[in-house]
């Protein structure tokens, strides 16, 4: 169905802060942030008298503040049949930490499995899309890891032995990494370099190496360079714009 649009805004901001006449029931446990949203989220379609409902019936909502898993459980009547965005607006007030699991239920439910699984990195559409001197970027996800698949795809391509280098970065790992490139620009084979997330401070020496020192002159045709990160901050922009995802 139509999604309500003042309920949509209130899900991604919390609403407009403002000042709130109402004492908190239960400091000892809700934060007077939290109980501010929902005073707030009091005055959306489907959750009038929210407000009320709280201070009402502190021990039920606890309840749900307390559980485990409070996207997956009835909250106190009368919002027990609540469901969609309009019991995730609750959730944001109460535990926001669960908000990520709802929306995924909350998809899973209305579009299906396949929008909330990760896209599979196409290995050999990316490869024979690009040259030498573009990198390729895994950006990884919890519980991703891509060297298996990197692997076996270098192997059915013939690539074996040692002509696929690994190292995962971290403190004192990027003069190892830097020489692994040297070489593997001469002869050809594969760098993997993984985790540069946890190498903030090597990542200016990075943007140098592909900018600066893999270029098509000095590089063999069959070298790749192969990169893996959690989203991050201080991964360079122009490696990004330069490499292929």
């Amino acid at each position: 169905g139509k999604i309500n649009e003042e309920v949509w805004r209130f899900l991604l901001t919390g609403g407009v802060a403002l000042e709130n006449p109402y004492p908190n029931p239960c400091p000892e446990w809700l934060s007077d942030r939290a109980w501010s949203e929902v005073v707030r989220a009091s005055n959306l379609p489907h959750l009038e008298g929210l407000k009320e409902c709280v201070q009402k019936n502190v021990s039920g909502w606890k309840q749900v503040y307390d559980s485990l898993n409070p996207h997956e459980i009835e909250y106190p009547t009368p919002f027990s049949t609540l469901d969609g965005l309009f019991k995730m607006t609750v959730l944001r007030c109460l535990r926001p930490d669960k908000l990520i699991p709802a929306v995924q239920n909350f998809v899973l439910k209305n579009m299906g499995q396949f929008y909330i699984e990760p896209p599979t990195f196409d290995l050999a559409g990316s490869y024979s899309d690009s040259n030498c001197c573009t990198p390729l970027i895994f950006v990884l996800s919890p519980g991703a890891d891509p060297m298996a698949a990197l692997l076996k795809f270098g192997t059915d391509i013939g690539l074996t032995g040692n002509r696929i280098q690994s190292i995962s970065l971290g403190q004192g790992q990027g003069p190892i990494a830097k020489a692994m490139i040297d070489k593997a620009l001469q002869d050809g084979s594969w760098v993997v370099l993984q985790n540069c997330h946890l190498a903030s401070s090597w990542m200016n020496t990075l943007e140098n190496i592909c900018e600066e020192v893999i270029t098509s002159d000095r590089t063999d045709v069959n070298f790749r360079l192969w990169l893996t990160s959690y989203p991050s901050d201080t991964f360079p922009v122009s490696v990004l714009q330069n490499g292929m995802l």
